[in-house]
């Protein structure tokens, strides 16, 4: 971590209480100079962080938890702990999964970060990651039973979110196949799941999750193309991000364990409790098939279930973009040739 980096962290800290602090006291209990503490302003300034600074002194303009390992550890069970080979919460990385590529795995490895300069989502897109206003974690491990057998592991990540979110106090959580969790329509968290086949070695699978914990109006929020929500907002109350962050590392290691044991089998019942497709006419298109058909759940191997016109059609995950049809259109089936 940067030296720089360091000092804006410690003065986050201090100032993490709402209350003002003079100049001298933050050269004094940080122990730098004017200059240093004007280029840890000039860093929180750019992160986005609001600082209430005068000649006198400085105060957070809303507060701003920073990740905390020991706190975030206390909400994982010591088993699970067991099993880890290291946890690591950095202040700045391009992307959570990137970086536990670079790291390459030999146990479970587990990277969160305060910011994503370049954090990913499915099908290409990016998720937008400010600074301490998230959860961005990734669990790394080698997947010694052969990718084959990670078939619907993103689902089964979808069941153990929705369930984190909703240990919180959370209602109303549904997830939109294949795997982002929603809340009244608009998007809480998005999973990507990312591997790596190397010569001779066990394959390296990383888990990638990034959930909404607090409002945000950054410079890049209007680029969001899709409505989303944050957990402060939807429980109308804050929420600590390491508490967040821990309860969903147990969640998501337990969820590993149980389908490395019986693959997706196992989370098809927990999955249908937050279907939001369930019943529901659908059209999902691709870039060779338009379908229009009636939702009817998930198979063990994660497929989408399509009722159109009496058959079962299973789409699988790949570039199929499923929209909800409004009440009234009739599209009919189209099969391209």
């Amino acid at each position: 971590m940067r030296r720089d980096e360091v000092l804006h962290r410690r003065v986050i800290r201090r100032l993490d209480d709402g209350a003002f602090a003079t100049i001298d006291e933050l050269c004094a209990t940080q122990r730098c100079t004017r200059e240093q503490l004007e280029a840890a302003h000039a860093l929180l300034a750019q992160r986005d962080v609001r600082v209430d600074a005068s000649a006198d002194g400085w105060r957070l303009v809303e507060p701003l938890e920073l990740l905390d390992k020991t706190r975030v550890e206390s909400f994982v069970s010591s088993r699970a702990l067991g099993r880890l080979e290291a946890i690591e919460v950095l202040d700045e990385v391009d992307s959570t999964n990137a970086h536990l590529f670079r790291e390459s795995p030999i146990g479970i490895r587990v990277c969160l970060s305060e910011l994503q300069s370049a954090g990913r989502a499915r099908r290409g897109r990016s998720w937008i990651s400010p600074y301490g206003k998230n959860v961005y974690l990734s669990v790394g491990l080698r997947w010694s039973s052969g990718l084959e057998h990670a078939q619907g592991l993103s689902l089964a990540v979808g069941v153990a979110v929705a369930e984190t979110v909703s240990s919180l106090g959370l209602s109303g959580v549904k997830l939109k196949w294949p795997n982002d969790v929603h809340v009244d329509g608009a998007k809480l968290a998005g999973i990507l799941i990312e591997t790596s086949s190397i010569a001779h070695q066990d394959p390296v699978v990383v888990i990638g999750i990034g959930i909404n914990v607090h409002p945000w109006a950054g410079a890049d929020a209007p680029s969001i193309d899709q409505p989303w929500t944050n957990l402060q907002t939807a429980l109308g109350r804050r929420v600590g991000r390491s508490q967040v962050a821990g309860t969903l590392l147990d969640n998501v290691l337990d969820c590993v364990e149980r389908f490395t044991e019986s693959g997706l089998q196992s989370f098809v019942e927990r999955w249908a409790q937050f279907d939001a497709l369930a019943g529901l006419r659908v059209s999902a298109r691709s870039a060779h098939e338009d379908l229009v058909g009636l939702v009817e759940g998930i198979d063990a191997d994660g497929a989408l279930r399509l009722n159109v016109e009496g058959n079962i059609i299973r789409i699988t995950s790949g570039e199929v973009t499923v929209r909800p049809v409004p009440p009234g259109e009739n599209t009919p089936p189209r099969t391209s040739s």
